[in-house]
């Protein structure tokens, strides 16, 4: 796999031989959330034949771009978000060129630049248990029915972040008196902003020993302005 470029790449298209079809979808996904790039997948088997797999962002309709890159693939078929392909090794250069090529015409500066859409602002003393139930009445989530992220805003910390298996963050989020403890996954590698914070989150049940209370998933911080 190439380096991934972001000030560079508006796409990202990875293939090898060997890799099984049933996992490409799954590290598209992964790669796509994790560069924020529209992501295609392909692994080929003996024959030369690619299975691929892909993920896109706002912004960019796969299905629009696949067929304007049709002439390198045997075919291809999904929507917007999620496609999936299948390519002869000999084209595979040139599909990941034409598919570069045609994210960067399309995609702007700003769509390249990872966004979160929050769906309400809340302050940490109103996450209690009829919010909890109130939330669980809108699931199932997914694609079509994404899972509600909120914000609080002017958020501390009380007391230090504790890390856990090596490479996620416990955190004690402090507002208005409120306390409310929280975990944010994949991030004890990040370099945290000053306090005071805005933190986007989403809230979910968590059972513990007999107990449920709502548990609080941090996805993104930034100092409060």
């Amino acid at each position: 796999m190439e380096l991934f470029d972001a000030a560079r790449d508006a796409a990202i298209v990875v293939g090898a031989a060997g890799w099984h079809p049933g996992v490409v979808g799954i590290v598209a996904s992964r790669l796509q959330k994790r560069h924020h790039r529209p992501t295609f997948v392909v692994g080929f088997d003996g024959a030369g034949i690619g299975k691929g797999s892909g993920r896109s962002i706002e912004g960019l309709s796969l299905v629009a771009a696949l067929g304007r890159c049709s002439d390198f693939l045997e075919k291809h078929g999904g929507h917007e978000m999620a496609a999936g392909l299948t390519v002869r090794e000999g084209h595979f250069a040139e599909f990941r060129q034409a598919f570069c090529a045609c994210a960067r015409e399309i995609l702007t500066d700003e769509q390249l630049q990872p966004r979160l859409r929050v769906d309400a602002e809340l302050t940490l003393g109103e996450i209690d248990y009829e919010l909890l139930d109130q939330h669980e009445s809108l699931q199932p989530f997914g694609m079509g029915n994404p899972h509600p992220l909120f914000a609080a805003r002017g958020v501390t910390l009380a007391g230090e972040p504790r890390v856990m298996k090596e490479k996620h963050l416990s955190l004690i989020l402090r507002q208005n008196g409120d306390e409310y403890r929280a975990v944010w996954f994949n991030s004890a590698a990040q370099e945290l902003p000053r306090l005071p914070w805005d933190v986007a989150f989403q809230i979910e049940r968590n059972e513990w020993q007999g107990t449920v209370s709502p548990q609080i998933h941090v996805r993104a911080v930034r100092r409060s302005e």
